[in-house]
Order: structure tokens, then sequence, then C-alpha cells
């Protein structure tokens, strides 16, 4: 699933990226789930927005004093969690996708090749404020982790009971950075089998990959300690989502003329969540706004979308005034923040295969020689 559509004003210039995405939530408590699954996140209505930015930009005379194109796009699998992770890790080892979340592998699969710029809308809860932006989020890798035993002596479970151990200990050498994580959790142990799961949250990808090789040799010291098979698959996950000023400075100024100042909320702070537009936003200008007009927690049992006007026509309308900012008078804005980005943004070919470069499926060897034991991860 997933698609996108091209809207374009017949002059050239830059191409902005208008992005929706469309995940429910396995939610089968909530009172309109459907199959288990229910909007639990408010995907549904970034959708109706994006709709209704296709139906403004048609109008006539929508596109006059405008340059370049609007790219509008739907993606899929936003969310990772342990529901729908070992399905998509399986369609990973089957070749059907590369990656396990959808803007990465709409990136992976060309689709954002030609573009500039990219923004989004994401709903959410607030009373205070129309519209909220932070100063960025962190990334998040996960590592699936499988021991087996290896004689009827070993156990599996004494294995992961020993890796949780040593990933907290491993934890306190962290403890000085406020925006890392690390979650480990053990998801099923039976017969003789145990599984585990453990995501890595950061701020910085170099810390990510830091933290991610101490954990393999936590994983390495429990499988060798209980005699144990350890099978890791690594999953990328999603990058750091960083905003860039100029942009987030022009959305600013057009939500505070959409509602005025004083329903705006944007700061610096940090979000020590994560989502895959932090991937996009390591290879573009990008910025993940926030809409309210939804109510009760968002991905819980009870989130719903309250005002419809909040939600999806305030949306809709800063992402149509967005695209004007940065595409009128020969797109002069959208041009500054594009050139501005390439000093510090990362190629996308080059991102991809560092992010590629991740996510590969390993196990165990061991060796002994002259009484000495060897155990190393090999693909």
């Amino acid at each position: 699933p997933g698609f996108y559509a091209d809207i374009d004003t017949g002059m050239s210039g830059p191409k902005v990226l208008l992005v929706a995405e469309m995940d429910a939530l396995l939610q089968p408590t909530h009172k309109h789930s459907v199959g288990g699954n229910a909007h639990a996140c408010g995907h549904h209505a970034q959708c109706a927005a994006l709709l209704g930015v296709a139906y403004a930009l048609q109008q006539p005379g929508a596109l006059e004093g405008l340059c370049g194109s609007v790219r509008l796009m739907a993606v899929p699998s936003e969310e990772l969690s342990s529901s729908n992770m070992p399905r998509r890790n399986q369609m990973v080892r089957e070749g059907i996708i590369r990656f396990t979340q959808g803007k990465v592998e709409f990136m992976h699969r060309g689709f954002m090749d030609d573009v500039d710029i990219a923004m989004m809308v994401h709903t959410t809860t607030g009373k205070d404020h129309d519209f909220r932006c932070d100063g960025g989020c962190n990334g998040i890798m996960y590592k699936s982790i499988v021991f087996t035993p290896n004689s009827p002596k070993s156990n599996a479970l004494q294995a992961a009971t020993l890796a949780m151990n040593g990933i907290n200990t491993l934890w306190a050498t962290f403890a000085d950075n406020p925006y890392a994580s690390i979650w480990p959790r053990v998801d099923l142990s039976l017969k003789g089998r145990s599984e585990m799961t453990v995501s890595v949250s950061c701020k910085e990808l170099d810390l990510q990959k830091k933290i991610s090789q101490s954990i393999d040799r936590v994983l390495l010291g429990a499988a060798a300690a209980t005699d144990t098979t350890l099978e890791l698959q690594d999953n990328p996950g999603c990058g750091p989502l960083l905003h860039p000023k100029m942009l987030l400075d022009l959305v600013a100024d057009v939500c505070a003329d959409l509602v005025g100042s004083d329903r705006v909320k944007f700061s610096s702070s940090w979000n020590r969540g994560g989502a895959d537009m932090g991937d996009i936003s390591q290879v573009l200008p990008s910025i993940h706004l926030n809409a309210c007009g939804g109510s009760c927690g968002v991905h819980s049992d009870n989130f719903y979308i309250a005002d419809l006007d909040r939600a999806c026509l305030n949306s809709a309308k800063a992402q149509l005034l967005t695209v004007q900012r940065l595409l009128e008078n020969d797109a002069q804005k959208g041009k500054e923040i594009i050139a501005d980005f390439a000093t510090r943004g990362t190629p996308m070919a080059e991102y991809l295969a560092q992010r590629g470069a991740i996510a590969q499926i390993r196990k165990t060897k061991l060796t002994e020689e002259d009484g000495a034991l060897s155990i190393v991860l090999k693909a």
C-alpha cells in the first residue's frame, strides 16, 4: 500500500513533498476497532488533510504565482512495534522489503529522489494551542534476538535472563546522556527457545551504533556462558528527526498567521520518542509539525478526533500556506532553505547505504582451540 501523486505548476522549481501516514494500531479494546485495529494515532486525520490539500491545489488559480511542483504522498508502516516487527522482519528476509518502516522504504524505492523539501503534519492532543513543534526527536533501532539451546543441559531462558541483566547494567554506562535509552524485553520463552527485543533510542547515530555494538558483546557473552546459539537480526528503525531552523521559522510564521501566535507552541525541546520522518530529515530539509484536535492519549484505546477543524482543516491550511511561501516569488524561500541544508545534509544514497548496513541477520559460531573459546557473530 501507499502511493503518491504530483501536482505541477508548469514552471521549473523545487518539488515540495507533503506526507500523510496511513497506519492504524493494534488496539482491540478501542470502541472503533476493526479486526482489533483502530486509528489511535490520528493518521486517518492526516490522510483527510492531504485530500483537502489535493482538492485545494486543483481549484482554478490555486497555482498562480508558484513554481515547481508538489508531491502528495500517503505512506504506510510508520508504526513499528513488537506485534508487527516479526512479520516485517520476515518480509526483509524474503526480500519483499528492504526496510521495515515506510518512509525509508519509499526512499529506497526511489520515490523521493527528485524531492527537495518535505513536510508532514501529525495529529496530536492539546487545548491551549492549535499547532506544536519540537526541536526534533530521537532515532530508534531495534534488535531481534533468539537464543536456542545447543544441548539438553543448556537453557535459553537463562541466556535471555543473563542478557537482560547485562544490558541493564550496560545502560548505567550511558546514564550521563539524557537522550539515550535502552529497552530490553523478553517476548517469548517456549519449547527451549527464548526471543528478545531490544530498542536503542538516541539523538546521535554514532552513539546509537556504539551502544548497539556494546549490546552485541553482552549477547555474545550470554550465549557463550549458557551454551546457546544466538541469532540476531538488527533493524535500523528510524533516524533522528532534525528540524532546520530556516524551515522551522517559516512554518512557525505560517501557523501564527493562521491561528494567532498565542495558539502556536514551537520550542527547542527534544522528544525522546522516534518517527520515521527522521529518515527523510537526514537527507532533505524537513519538518514534522503537530496539529491539535485529538482527545485523550495518543496510542491509547480511547483516542479519537474531537475537533475536525483543528485536526484536519488547520493541517491542510498550514500545508497549503507553507507550499505557497516556499514556491512563490520564483521559490526564493524554498531555494534559500535548500541551499542552507545542503551544507549539512547526508546524500540519500549514502544514508541508505548506512542504514542498509545495519539491516542484517547474524548467528553465533562457537569454536574452541587449545582450550580457548572463540565466539563470533557471522552473517
